[in-house]
């Protein structure tokens, strides 16, 4: 498994145009290595660009642990050269135009526009194309192992929750290499069958031509009773 990113956003709305104030992301790249990245944005930068707040998220926002809140809203950094240093980081690690590049984020209608309305913001086109993105939660309500495999490490950080996806994915990609190769032992094992069925017709097949050549055979033995035979 190479060649793969898995995003993830921690923001103040839940639409295109809303501030993002952390971006985390783990990932395999194009040689199968671990990478990860993570950026704190200054709410303030964001929203001074344009970038707004939804009501009911700073409500929620409310809600949680003050240590989350603090990860979140402390951030320092412009939000132009964290868009800037993250397509450094994809160009460096990924060959996004490979057709084995993957791109994932717990549901597609969430991070992906979000994330690229900051790229377009800053002057940039998406670096990946549409059909590239792929959607976790569809994976991860496959199994409740997978979310068990997850481990996430801090719940609403950005790079925790990317890292525990990545985590979940090589499970999920795990077991689908399990059933492949039990698919391939299957066929393996029928093709052994087929063969070892093969083996025993043509062996009958000699002896019905061997026995018709003896002109004092007492009985001649059919193709028929040769195909029966060999199907035992």
């Amino acid at each position: 498994m190479k060649n793969v990113l898995m995003l993830d956003l921690e923001t103040t709305g839940s639409v295109p145009g809303c501030c993002i104030l952390t971006l985390g992301a783990s990932g395999l790249d194009k040689d199968g290595g671990s990478v990860e990245f993570y950026k704190r944005i200054a709410h303030y930068r964001s929203k001074s660009d344009g970038f707004l707040d939804e009501a009911k998220t700073l409500e929620w926002w409310k809600k949680q642990d003050e240590s989350i809140r603090f990860e979140a809203f402390s951030g320092r950094d412009n939000p132009e050269e964290v868009i800037n240093e993250f397509l450094d980081f994809i160009d460096k690690n990924f060959s996004v135009t490979a057709k084995s590049f993957s791109v994932w984020c717990k549901g597609p209608d969430f991070d992906f526009p979000i994330l690229k309305r900051y790229f377009e913001r800053y002057g940039h086109e998406c670096p990946w194309a549409f059909w590239q993105q792929r959607d976790y939660r569809t994976i991860q309500a496959m199994s409740s192992l997978i979310k068990r495999h997850e481990n996430n490490q801090g719940a609403h950080s950005a790079l925790e929750d990317a890292k525990a996806q990545m985590r979940g994915l090589e499970y999920f990609w795990s077991l689908k290499q399990l059933d492949l190769l039990n698919e391939l032992d299957t066929a393996n094992r029928i093709k052994e069958e087929q063969i070892a069925k093969a083996d025993k017709l043509l062996s009958c097949l000699k002896c019905l031509v061997m026995r018709n050549l003896i002109k004092d055979c007492p009985e001649k033995v059919s193709a028929i009773e040769i195909v029966n035979e060999a199907g035992k």
